[in-house]
């Protein structure tokens, strides 16, 4: 039995020999390993020297052509001043940028006071009440001071003397957590540059 061992041993050493044998010069799916093994073959290939992007393209000038100017409008860098004694609040229902009609009662009331003072810039703050995301009511707040915005450019207000802001529910007039608090912060109000 001595001798069976022996051979049962030299046809695993052969059979092992042939398997790494094939694994490394002939296997498909390990095509030139001896380079990958380079302390025991060849060195592997040089990496290829960094190619530069090309240039992007000159600019193009524009052709001139007959154009009408359009100046921007710009908004004024001061601070604005509440117009509260001269330019009255108005109100919006929950979740809402529509203008009620005592809303426009109040905003035609505005728009004769804007007529006899058409040099004066104002600023349109849309606010909002508490509840709700931050950036939900910044959007909110930005619909309101818009639909105010709106009705007063649709009455004859230059639109270039109106600028927009949404402040959401960070300026609150009444800190309070009741409907009565609610209702005074949803408001679109105006101030002066």
């Amino acid at each position: 039995m001595g001798k069976d061992h022996k051979r049962i041993a030299v046809v695993r050493y052969v059979l092992m020999l042939c398997v790494l044998s094939l694994g490394l010069s002939g296997c498909q799916t390990c095509k030139n390993i001896s380079g990958k093994l380079w302390p025991f073959g060849r060195k592997p290939a040089p990496i290829p020297e960094r190619v530069e992007p090309p240039a992007p393209p000159a600019p193009v000038a524009p052709t001139p052509g007959p154009t009408t100017p359009v100046e921007p409008i710009e908004r004024p860098t001061t601070p604005p001043e509440p117009l509260e004694k001269v330019l009255q609040t108005v109100y919006f229902d929950y979740d809402s940028a529509v203008l009620r009609d005592d809303t426009r009662r109040i905003l035609d009331k505005n728009l004769e006071w804007l007529k006899a003072n058409p040099t004066v810039r104002v600023q349109i703050e849309g606010h909002c009440d508490e509840r709700g995301t931050e950036e939900y009511n910044l959007s909110l707040g930005q619909r309101r001071a818009d639909s105010v915005k709106q009705y007063l450019i649709k009455n004859g207000t230059d639109a270039g003397r109106l600028f927009t802001i949404s402040y959401g529910k960070q300026r609150p007039v009444d800190p309070g957590h009741t409907e009565a608090a609610w209702a005074k912060n949803r408001r679109a109000q105006f101030s002066r540059y």
